[in-house]
């Protein structure tokens, strides 16, 4: 029925009739020419995945909808191009024009809406229609937006279908003057029902950003959401599902997410489910997802569950090729300890849309904003990202190798600025500190790296993790942080039998090539038993540090006052005092207080961390 309604009114505003009915022997030229169209189409497609930053695809895309008289979808290829191609591309100037064209055109055939048909003759056309094909005519132009909302039984339809939403919601919305629109809950179930029916049936293409978040959703509006989010360019969906444990994928079969560029994916409302013999479920299919989103910039995905997290990043790798953010961890949420080095308003930024923007709302404040968020899409794609700047890998259930981490590693070593490694498995991917060792990490600022082993693989396959450090730090000329967490001693005897040998070992050799290669170093963290000695601590503290303000490690009292002599320019110095090793002799009260006032008079302290 709406089809038809379209074809009515439209046919009215075209320019050049159709002809008659084609004849038989055309036939096979036009299946000839249909199959030319489908093929440049698909071409068009794959130049935009692959050089997303062109307008070489967009402009090949734009002229075939033109060709087809599909100028509404022209002009979104357009705009879509325009947001993310550099203004210094060759065809950047010409896909602008092209654009002006269509939207020139657009305008031109929907002026003078209602002199072309009687206004009976509109509101016949117009009644037959359901009130989902009511919303989807609020976005074909602006005259039928303007006639829809001056039209009363388009209200009065709207409070049948929709009873719980009210006209001052939606008007920003049917305007178009809205280009943010958030649902947090928690929410009324039928208030949920009813806006995501909105969204899903209305055109929504001109949003620049949708949120939900803390929604309940039944599988109806799940699908629902899935319409809602075509055209979205961030997208951070944390939603129960009232009956757990079935799992709904929110996606659209065959449609490329080319907005997208923020992508968050969370799992734990959901209860962990497997197929009969305890199979991971969805991983080919979210696999197929990730391949529908050739733009995404930044991806959290959530560590639980029952998911391959290994084929997944696998396939992140290799289809998401403006990737600068990679987060597989607990809820899809960065670890604590990163809070002040990463920058999360990057990710999803509400701070930086221009304040004449308008946002539509349901259940929270929006933040005032101060540039357009197209406007910021553009510029940032003037600078050609270099690959995955921050990593952050860490879960219970992540079962990490050195053959991932390598290939990581092999595609990324230029790129790297943070890594966040957490090992929770009985193995440490040392042989993969040797390859970023020999690529080198030019740009890496942050290490961190944690682990819950403590078993023993000093084998040929699994190289000592005290040598692999030490190969590590010999690469990254640009550290400024180095936080390592559960390092135990080497040769330890204050633990039993099964803790000597563990991971994440700092001796002397370790240190060494920290003082050699890391001029930059500003905060160092040891959290664990001591594995050096006396003389490799002054030799690491001797190193002429011009930036080491913080450091946190297991340090024997009488060597305290020494060491802050030493750093000369060392402002806050975190000690342990590991109350269940009976070995720790004791402080000497004037050392302690020395330490402390030499600490306080550069602006810092001296703390002893009790354990």
């Amino acid at each position: 029925m709406l089809k038809q309604a379209y074809n009515n009114l439209l046919s009215t505003f075209q320019f050049s009739q159709e002809g008659g009915p084609f004849k038989r022997q055309q036939q096979s030229q036009q299946e000839r020419e249909r199959e030319m169209t489908i093929r440049v189409h698909e071409k068009a497609q794959k130049t935009i995945r692959d050089i997303p930053n062109s307008a070489k695809g967009y402009l090949e895309l734009g002229r075939l909808y033109r060709q087809d008289k599909k100028l509404l979808k022209a002009l979104n290829v357009y705009k879509q191009g325009l947001q993310v191609v550099s203004a210094v591309d060759p065809q950047y100037t010409q896909l602008q024009k092209e654009k002006n064209q269509v939207s020139a055109t657009l305008t031109q055939r929907s002026r003078g809406f209602h002199q072309f048909l009687p206004y009976d003759v509109l509101i016949q056309i117009f009644s037959s229609l359901d009130f989902r094909d009511m919303l989807r005519c609020t976005g074909v132009c602006q005259q039928w937006c303007n006639f829809m909302m001056e039209w009363p039984e388009f209200w009065q339809k709207m409070s049948r279908e929709m009873p719980q939403v009210n006209r001052s919601t939606l008007d920003p919305l049917l305007r178009r003057q809205a280009q943010e629109f958030r649902l947090e809950g928690p929410l009324d179930q039928g208030l949920v029902h009813d806006m995501l029916l909105f969204l899903s049936y209305s055109d929504n293409h001109f949003m620049e950003k949708l949120c939900f978040s803390k929604l309940d959703l039944t599988d109806t509006e799940a699908d629902l959401l899935a319409e809602a989010i075509r055209s979205t360019s961030a997208l951070s969906p944390s939603g129960n599902y009232l009956d757990p444990p079935k799992k709904k994928e929110i996606i659209i079969p065959n449609v490329e997410y080319t907005s997208l560029t923020y992508l968050k994916l969370s799992f734990h409302y959901i209860q962990s489910y497997t197929r009969p013999h305890g199979t991971p479920i969805a991983n080919g299919r979210l696999g197929g997802i990730l391949h529908q989103c050739p733009n995404l910039v930044h991806l959290f995905m959530d560590s639980g569950g029952t998911i391959n997290h290994k084929h997944l990043i696998t396939q992140v790798i290799k289809q998401c090729h403006n990737l600068e953010t990679l987060v597989v961890a607990p809820r899809a949420e960065l670890p604590t300890i990163l809070n002040g080095r990463v920058d999360t308003n990057e990710f999803d930024d509400d701070t930086t849309m221009s304040t004449n923007n308008h946002s539509s709302n349901v259940g929270a404040p929006s933040s005032s904003r101060s540039v357009p968020l197209s406007i910021r899409n553009n510029i940032n794609s003037k600078k050609k990202p270099l690959g995955i700047r921050r990593l952050v890998l860490s879960g219970k259930n992540l079962k990490l190798d050195d053959n991932l981490m390598v290939s990581i590693y092999k595609k990324y070593y230029k790129s790297l600025e943070l890594i966040y490694l957490h090992y929770d498995g009985r193995h440490i991917c040392t042989s993969s500190f040797y390859r970023l060792a020999y690529h080198g990490a030019p740009r890496l600022r942050d290490i961190y790296l944690s682990t819950e082993s403590d078993a023993n693989w000093n084998s040929d396959k699994h190289p000592p993790v005290s040598k692999a450090l030490a190969a590590l730090f010999t690469a990254c000329p640009a550290l400024e942080i180095i936080d390592i967490d559960n390092c135990y001693g080497e040769v330890s005897t204050y633990y039993n039998e099964r803790s000597r040998g563990t991971f994440l070992i700092v001796n002397n050799e370790v240190l060494k090539e920290i003082s050699n290669n890391c001029p930059q170093l500003r905060k160092m963290r040891f959290k664990g038993a001591r594995s050096h000695t006396r003389e490799g601590l002054i030799q690491f503290a001797s190193t002429d540090w011009k930036y080491l303000t913080d450091l946190e490690m297991n340090i024997e009292w009488q060597h305290v006052l020494e060491v802050v002599n030493k750093l000369t320019v060392l402002k806050n110095l975190d000690i342990r005092d590991d109350t269940s090793l009976n070995h720790q002799s004791t402080f000497p009260e004037n050392h302690r207080e020395t330490a402390n006032r030499i600490l306080e008079e550069r602006g810092g302290r001296l703390n002893i961390t009790r354990t």
